[in-house]
């Protein structure tokens, strides 16, 4: 009796496994009001329905080769040679999916997905290269061993209906071929390990018109905390309701604008004439007057030098922000708004408070080394002795737009990375020759406020190199 008690234990486990397994294998649909979607084991996308009309949109003959998940090893040297590895998918359930490399057994992705009414957020929650859920191998610091790996959603769709949101600034979208084929990838997920940073999510959506595109844009607004929102520090109600009435006040204050800009080539009384072209402006019925850096900042550049980020035209401004307030004051009195040009946060070479008198040290780089020989005041090339895994940053060409979804944002053309700290003095390189293993040569060096040509200080042996991103 026992023995036949166990076989039929035995089989109800063996029933149990198969069905398991074969769940864990079967398609699986997500849905919601709008539209379902549907995937295979092998992680494409298989049918994508729009719940309206019940229309299949999914474009089977792109199915095999840009669709689904997948990782690439990305080449930035030759595109063509960057090796794609093709993820299937098992069921986790709790509408949770486990991406898995064939070919490569130590890549396992978990991606966590949400059935909102109207979108479906896909949300990465872990990426590992070790074989283990969640462990990425830390290689030579900040989990570099992931850092030529991408990870890539695509769908290929007619009709130019279903459209990609990226939820936090981990992840890329992009749209292309004619409006049939979205693209979302994730290029810094070995940052994502490091600690407080999110992992990359993304909306998917369906919108037959431009004003059901906006309506479900209000509902990801007003639903998903990672999105930015205004004045988030002193906005703890926000939901869809506030942000339609933000919109809406948006609407009524900057929808409709008109422009005047100001310039100040040849003008002796700037103050005044600026008060002058404000009367000009409200007479004419335009209102908004427009000032460029030169203007505002009192620098010529659109990127700040000398000045701070918000640092004031002292010439127009004496005083400082009251003089700024008090010209504010004017303007609304006359029913003219004010816009400044180039206020993005970025910061001048001689930023008195972040620059080269007292760098701070957030700000970004991508290396360091150390100085090998000693260089007195005036050098214009400098040894420089870099630890095993060092990589010189990598600057795209322009043809890479074509391509955005491939390229790390850091390797922008418009980033430069030819500003470099030795010691305490901040300097620019022209050229970086590798000259031995491990040692670079920088060539072309010049100091930043001097009319000396090469370094402005002296500098030992053993002094710590650091490499900056710019925005020059």
């Amino acid at each position: 009796m026992l023995h036949y008690l166990r076989k039929i234990q035995c089989l109800r486990i063996s029933i149990l496994l198969i069905f398991m397994q074969s769940l864990a294998e079967a398609d699986l649909t997500f849905s919601n009001n709008a539209f379902s979607l549907t995937f295979g084991d092998d992680s494409k996308v298989s049918s994508a329905v729009s719940t309206a009309d019940n229309d299949e949109l999914v474009l089977d003959h792109l199915l095999p080769s840009i669709t689904g998940w997948r990782i690439i090893e990305m080449d930035y040297e030759d595109m063509e040679n960057s090796e794609v590895y093709n993820l299937n998918m098992t069921n986790l359930g709790g509408n949770r999916l486990q991406l898995t490399a064939p070919n490569n057994p130590n890549f396992i992705v978990i991606v966590q997905v949400t059935e909102a009414a109207r979108y479906l957020k896909f949300e990465i929650e872990s990426v590992s290269n070790t074989g283990q859920t969640g462990v990425l191998n830390e290689g030579n610091g900040l989990y570099s061993d992931w850092g030529p790996y991408s990870l890539e959603f695509q769908m290929c769709t007619e009709g130019n209906k279903f459209h990609f949101l990226p939820l936090d600034y981990m992840t890329i979208t992009n749209h292309r071929r004619l409006g049939i084929q979205d693209i979302a990838s994730w290029h810094f997920l070995e940052h994502s390990q490091n600690g407080g940073e999110p992992m990359g999510a993304i909306a998917v959506y369906y919108a037959e018109t431009d004003a059901a595109h906006d309506d479900i844009l209000l509902d990801i607004w007003g639903n998903e905390a990672s999105l930015p929102i205004p004045n988030r520090a002193n906005n703890n109600n926000w939901d869809r309701t506030a942000a339609e009435t933000w919109l809406n006040q948006w609407k009524t204050e900057f929808a409709d604008t008109s422009s005047m800009f100001f310039f100040m080539d040849g003008r002796t009384d700037l103050a005044g004439d600026l008060y002058q072209a404000v009367d000009i402006a409200a007479n004419l019925g335009v209102n908004t007057l427009y000032l460029f850096p030169n203007v505002w900042r009192g620098e010529y550049e659109y990127i700040p030098y000398r000045q701070s980020n918000d640092g004031l035209n002292i010439n127009i401004f004496p005083n400082g922000l009251s003089d700024l307030l008090a010209l504010r004051q004017y303007m609304e009195a006359k029913g003219v708004g004010l816009d400044f040009h180039y206020t993005a946060g970025l910061i001048g070479r001689l930023d008195p408070a972040y620059g080269a008198s007292n760098l701070h040290p957030d700000l970004a780089s991508w290396g360091t080394g150390t100085l090998l020989n000693a260089t007195s005041v005036g050098a214009t090339s400098m040894d420089v002795q870099v630890p095993a895994g060092f990589e010189v940053a990598t600057v795209s060409p322009w043809d890479t737009y074509q391509y955005p979804h491939y390229y790390p944002y850091v390797s922008d053309v418009t980033i430069g990375t030819v500003d470099v700290r030795v010691g305490d003095e901040l300097l620019i390189r022209s050229t970086m020759e590798l000259t031995s293993e491990n040692t670079y040569r920088l060539q072309g060096i010049d100091g930043l406020d001097s009319d000396l040509i090469g370094a402005e200080q002296a500098h030992a042996a053993g002094e710590t190199v650091t490499f900056y991103y710019s925005p020059w």
